[in-house]
């Protein structure tokens, strides 16, 4: 886990179902990542778990560690500078078939998590929360945008509700540049336009109305962005040079052929300093003529790892292109599912 992290740059990841035991931490020595977890007791049923990885030289810098609040509940405050926070909390919510009795109990909790943060703190609330929250913007106007996907369940109306409650999104003053003179509405008028492949490098746009714009009656929008440039791909103009067949001189006859020809190119050679370059070349040039001459260059050859006429492979092909046709026609058939995945398994055991 932490080789993955670390290839993925990721510096605070929230864990889920860790199912460990009672709360601690541990650093993995050499793999750059300290794991906090928080479960129940060791003698008793462990079904959720949550946890923290947070890099190690960043855990060096924080004033608080991670607070374990239930096994389902991570709180980290992390100092970003002089009085300001970031209050980073780790979640596991109940799923949907739990009792509805845990559910009520763990959004109990985390909304009092919530209140007891400084209304001055950043709030970044992640990990899995078991829900789907739709696509009804009008219903959640707020909370959630034009793009959602699929439909609302039980879960997803608790952490609607719940962001809701607590404004997890941006104020509508933040939204507004422009306040008409007379009905003294504020509209957007302003904006900044990117294209939709780029929307994931976007951080946030807001309007600044703090910002001094006495001379307009606009706010100033800021738009934050995180530019990732893809390198360019070049193509290779020149290509390495082919190998020469060594395995040919193990034959006399192509060796003798190979020392007549470099006999005849490499004359005598002078091996004062001034003319050593010289000399090497030449040598250089008299050794690829003889190579050429005598050998050639290797060919590459590329063993085929396929069989088309392997009658067990393409019988076992046959027969899991047949399990898998089954199974798409009725996918909920447990049968078929399981007679898919075993043909499937004897096919790649057989070809490897």
């Amino acid at each position: 886990m932490a080789r993955e992290l670390g290839h993925l740059g990721i510096d605070i990841a929230a864990l889920s179902e860790t199912r460990l035991s009672d709360e601690g931490q541990l650093e993995e020595i050499g793999g750059g990542y300290t794991f906090f977890w928080k479960g129940l007791p060791a003698g008793e049923q462990r079904d959720y778990g949550i946890g923290l990885a947070i890099r190690t030289s960043l855990t060096r810098q924080l004033v608080e560690l991670p607070v374990g609040i239930s096994e389902q509940l991570m709180t980290l405050r992390l100092h970003l500078q002089q009085q300001r926070y970031a209050t980073t909390i780790s979640t596991y919510t109940p799923t949907l078939v739990a009792d509805e009795a845990d559910k009520t109990a763990f959004y109990s909790l985390l909304d009092e998590t919530l209140q007891r943060i400084p209304a001055t703190d950043k709030i970044i609330l992640l990990g899995d929360f078991n829900a789907r929250v739709g696509r009804d913007h009008t219903l959640w106007n707020g909370a959630i945008g034009r793009h959602g996907i699929g439909s609302c369940n039980a879960n997803g109306e608790l952490l609607l509700n719940l962001c809701n409650s607590h404004d997890f999104q941006q104020s509508n003053r933040y939204k507004a540049s422009w306040r008409h003179p007379r009905s003294k509405h504020w509209h957007l008028l302003d904006y900044v336009i990117a294209r939709s492949r780029d929307i994931c490098d976007v951080n946030i746009t807001r309007a600044m109305i703090a910002a001094d714009d006495y001379w307009t009656d606009h706010h100033l929008i800021l738009f934050v962005m995180r530019l990732q440039i893809a390198p360019k791909h070049r193509q290779k103009t020149k290509q390495a040079p082919k190998r020469y067949d060594m395995t040919r001189l193990r034959s006399d006859e192509a060796l003798n052929h190979f020392n007549t020809v470099l006999d005849e190119k490499v004359g005598p050679v002078d091996v004062e300093l001034p003319v050593i370059e010289t000399a090497w070349n030449s040598l250089q040039e008299a050794i690829n003529v003889a190579c050429k001459e005598s050998i050639g260059r290797a060919r590459r050859v590329n063993r085929d790892w396929f069989d088309e006429n392997d009658v067990t492979l393409n019988r076992l092909i046959d027969e899991k292109r047949a399990a898998l046709n089954a199974f798409r026609a009725d996918p909920n058939s447990n049968r078929k599912k399981k007679a898919y995945h075993k043909a499937k398994a004897e096919v790649q055991s057989y070809s490897r």
